[in-house]
């Protein structure tokens, strides 16, 4: 489906789960079973606590990481790779050279 019907971004039950730092066999989990759907146009916030997982959330949704399980989808295509419809500005500043 691609279409004005469909969210400009989708999740549906995305999980990510990641290696501990401290023991690489433990496994945490940031975001669990997480459902969104955003409209074109809609502008929303992510608000939360440190380690909550709004940057999980975010990375996943630009495609730069990609989810243990669930999917991802642009204006009704799944997301393969980056999302080059989105715009992105990281947390801390950077400079590539």
């Amino acid at each position: 489906m691609n279409g004005s019907s469909a969210p400009a971004l989708a999740l549906h039950d995305v999980t990510c789960t990641f290696a501990s730092r401290d023991n690489r066999r433990d496994r945490y989990t940031a975001v669990r079973d997480t459902t969104l759907a955003i409209a074109s146009g809609e502008f929303v916030s992510v608000v939360g606590p440190t380690g909550c997982g709004k940057s999980t959330l975010l990375n996943v949704s630009a495609g730069l990481l990609a989810p243990s399980s669930g999917t991802v989808s642009v204006f009704g295509e799944k997301l393969a790779g980056i999302n080059k419809r989105a715009g992105y500005m990281f947390q801390a500043d950077g400079l590539m050279a």
